[in-house]
């Protein structure tokens, strides 16, 4: 049978030294769940990814603005072409 012994002989026994280590807290986590940071770094994450999608639209943006005035460039080129074309056509017409 174990003898039992009293916590205040025990505490006696002891060096503050050793009685520290064993009173010491102990922080442990089963996972990242406990750790401090992560609402720190997923607030940080989500505003970052905020702050490049809005850059990516104003990229987009951007490049929808220039494609429409080429588009536009475009346009303005094969209305004169086909302008031009019609007057050779009306001129050939006229010769025959």
């Amino acid at each position: 049978m174990k003898k039992i012994v009293p916590a205040a002989r025990i505490h006696r026994s002891l060096t503050s030294s050793q009685l520290a280590v064993l009173t010491r807290p102990r922080y442990f986590a089963s996972g990242p769940e406990g750790h401090i940071r992560d609402a720190t770094d997923s607030t940080f994450s989500k505003k970052e990814k905020a702050i490049e999608d809005q850059w990516i639209r104003a990229q987009d943006a951007e490049k929808v603005k220039h494609l429409r005035e080429e588009l536009a460039k475009q346009k303005k080129k094969l209305k004169e072409l086909e302008e031009d074309l019609d007057e050779l056509s009306d001129k050939k017409k006229e010769k025959d």
